[in-house]
């Protein structure tokens, strides 16, 4: 098997965005980071959303077991997981003790594009559209430096877009209904999408 190259470089940084990683909306999202990118410390997973139409890249268990609890619920739209924070320092209008240069290749001094692990598009009760951030961590995370500065980055992006954003930790998330979900999932697609005929 050939070994990824997690090289981060601004060669790197515009073919992705020329790939369209990061935009687009539905079955046309390209998320920002997918499971062929790099090594993950838990289980990977791509699953087929029956509401975007599309394969959705998770890392964990966690990140899995929220999507499909976010695919249950009837006024959650659209999903895109891996979203990317374009251009944070320009965004964020207080900088006052972040540290961007912690989000930067040790080599090249490219800044890494930091991302969210959900941007989640919902149907309100007045017929409105809006939109909620969700970073999925592991408690255990929460307790390290770097990563409540990266949070911190996320969550000054987040308000300065003036939208709702929320860390969310394996501890909020009712396992057993999102197994429940995931079991019968697919028995939501129509029996053609599914290969029966």
């Amino acid at each position: 098997m050939a070994k990824r190259n997690i090289n981060w470089d601004e060669n790197k940084l515009k073919k992705w965005i020329q790939e369209g990683r990061g935009q687009g909306e539905g079955k046309d999202y390209k998320p920002w980071l997918t499971v062929q990118d790099f090594p993950s410390k838990g289980r990977v997973s791509r699953v087929f959303g029956w509401k975007t139409k599309r394969i959705h890249h998770f890392f964990t268990d966690s990140e899995t077991r929220y999507f499909y609890l976010l695919e249950w619920e009837d006024d959650v739209l659209d999903i895109r997981e891996h979203y990317p924070l374009f251009h944070c320092e320009e965004v964020i209008q207080n900088k006052a003790g972040l540290n961007f240069d912690l989000f930067k290749d040790k080599d090249t001094g490219t800044p890494y594009i930091l991302s969210t692990s959900f941007l989640i598009t919902l149907k309100k009760t007045d017929g409105k559209i809006a939109y909620v951030a969700r970073s999925l961590k592991a408690d255990c995370e929460l307790e390290r430096k770097t990563a409540l500065e990266r949070l911190e980055i996320e969550r000054r992006y987040w308000q300065s877009q003036n939208i709702d954003w929320a860390i969310v930790t394996q501890k909020e998330i009712p396992v057993v209904k999102a197994k429940n979900i995931e079991w019968i999932h697919s028995s939501l697609f129509p029996a053609d999408e599914r290969g029966f005929t």
